[in-house]
């Protein structure tokens, strides 16, 4: 792998790192059920990088992919990434980003609404 190649790992690490540090912080030290956790923990870690990213645009350094932001918003953090969007108005003008974002949340959507009739807690 060549050197050109390790900024993108970078990211990689520090997004897992971040990740795992809230799901520890929330799931062990603040009791939360290990789902909202995990839940939590990916919103906060696409609002995190959403962030970041804007920082590391307007300072032209190299960007997290965006492969990456997307697909923690597949992972659950949508609500994360939109916000970090909304609040640092990053990425609002790339109609690709946008369109992925709106159909990963309005899938998110829909399997939401459909939880409560999907009778997860009954044994099969």
């Amino acid at each position: 792998m060549g050197s050109h190649h390790s900024p993108t790992n970078r990211y990689y690490i520090l997004g897992v790192s971040v990740l795992f540090g809230i799901l520890i912080v929330l799931s062990i030290i603040l009791r939360v059920t290990m789902a909202w956790a995990i839940l939590g923990a990916v919103n906060t870690t696409s609002l995190f990088l959403c962030g970041l990213d804007k920082s590391l645009a307007r300072g032209g350094k190299m960007r997290i992919p965006e492969y990456l932001l997307l697909g923690l918003a597949l992972a659950g953090g949508s609500i994360g990434l939109l916000s970090g969007m909304i609040m640092w108005r990053h990425k609002t003008r790339k109609r690709s980003f946008i369109v992925g974002l709106a159909i990963i949340l309005i899938a998110q959507l829909i399997l939401f609404a459909a939880l409560p009739s999907m009778n997860l807690d009954q044994p099969s």
